[in-house]
């Protein structure tokens, strides 16, 4: 009697990661070709077809044993090798065919069968993950957030009621289980089961009910940026920019802008590979290898700035125009002189004559925040070679708008 290598599964998530398509599936033709008489240091990734999602880990071990890793269960079964290309699991009826790196199966319950080899370094580190939670009907549940770090090697997991964090042991450095809280229940009584494939997070979960998780990964990498997102009306006025620090921790982004010198936590879903929507107001954000677009009519234009390791502003002097709200001029020079040895700026008419110097805080070490006595605001960014500045004057509550060369 054939018999299966796990219980009934009773959550699926699949964590797909950014810019990876079907050729990933195939292996390449410069990697070490799969010996079936010494299999050890590879793994054979199973995934069930269907609406089950179910996952298998099967790790190739001495001495024709091989073991298998679940979300519920680990088993160490045995197999023979049948005409130097067939692994054929005892006494379960499966067998899996090798060509080389390609494996396909006699069991046709799988619907994707990867060759791994094990890796030499943790994979999981250093990356992250999220999307939203949908259940089997379709509906939406909410949104799952984990990012993953080394030294220590610890797991932040967000379902959607705060982020929690501890740490994992990997299996082979590219997979994990984790006792986890899916329900917000206070105990972490749920199981968590995780492989990278291919650039992709699949797991398995499950949580006592029959929900059933799709999910898409992020990991663009662009956690080292600041996303300039200018809005102007159609004549150019009410010129204005958010600036959203892309760490992406905790299923968050922080944004600035000049009206509101406290920087705000801007919530977000990933809602295609390459894909994120502010859930708050709806604003979708693409990011694609060369620029970045928004189903937000409002922004004219989107630059990811990257941070940088020192500070990009010190020791430059930066001359342009100020404008008003209906962009009439309001200062026809104006200039803004960074100190090289302390966070510190001049800002006057002339080049050289300052009227005042101001104390600034450094934003990735290309932009910089002020709060004047006054409690006006200017909030500054090094955009590709300008200074693009935005002056919140408190009393006529309206923010100006500047766009300063170097000089």
């Amino acid at each position: 009697m054939k018999t299966k290598f796990l219980l009934i599964i009773m959550l699926a998530m699949v964590l797909v990661a950014c810019n990876k398509d079907d050729d990933n599936q195939k292996p390449d033709p410069q990697e070490e070709r799969f010996d079936i008489h010494n299999p050890e240091g590879y793994f054979l990734y199973a995934k069930e077809s269907g609406n089950s999602g179910r996952i298998y880990l099967f790790e190739f071990l001495p001495e024709e044993k091989i073991q298998v890793h679940t979300l519920e269960q680990e088993a160490i079964l045995s197999y023979t090798v049948i005409d130097d290309n067939i692994i054929d699991i005892v006494n379960s009826g499966v067998q899996f065919i090798f060509d080389g790196n390609i494996v396909t199966s006699n069991n046709n319950q799988y619907d994707e069968l990867v060759l791994i080899k094990k890796p030499e370094s943790n994979q999981l580190a250093n990356n992250i993950f999220g999307g939203s939670i949908y259940r089997s009907d379709g509906s939406q549940q909410g949104n799952l957030f984990c990012r993953f770090t080394s030294d220590p090697d610890e797991v932040f997991l967000d379902f959607g009621y705060g982020a929690t964090s501890t740490n994992y042991a990997t299996i082979g450095n590219i997979a994990t289980k984790l006792a986890v809280d899916v329900n917000n229940d206070g105990n972490n009584d749920d199981n968590l089961f995780i492989v990278l494939v291919n650039g992709k997070l699949e797991a398995n979960i499950t949580d006592g009910n029959s929900t059933k998780i799709t999910l898409f990964a992020f990991d663009l990498n662009i956690a080292d940026y600041m996303l300039f997102a200018k809005e102007a009306e159609e004549d150019g006025s009410n010129s204005k920019f958010t600036l959203f620090d892309m760490q992406l921790d905790f299923g968050a982004v922080r944004t600035f802008v000049a009206d509101d010198v406290v920087p705000v936590y801007s919530y977000y879903k990933i809602i295609a590979e390459n894909t994120i929507e502010l859930l708050n107001e709806g604003t979708q954000f693409v990011f694609n290898e060369n620029a970045v677009l928004s189903n937000n009519d409002r922004y004219k234009e989107l630059v990811l700035v990257k941070k940088e390791e020192s500070n990009q502003l010190a020791g430059k002097t930066f001359a342009g125009t100020y404008y008003n709200a209906d962009m009439t001029v309001l200062h026809p020079n104006f200039f803004y002189a960074y100190h090289n040895n302390d966070d510190k700026y001049d800002a006057g008419f002339e080049v050289g004559t300052a009227l005042r110097t101001e104390t600034y805080t450094s934003l990735g070490n290309i932009a910089s925040v002020r709060v004047l006595d006054n409690q006006d605001v200017e909030l500054m960014v090094l955009v590709n070679g300008k200074l693009e500045v935005n002056y919140y004057a408190k009393i006529e509550d309206t923010v100006h708008y500047g766009s300063f060369t170097k000089q």
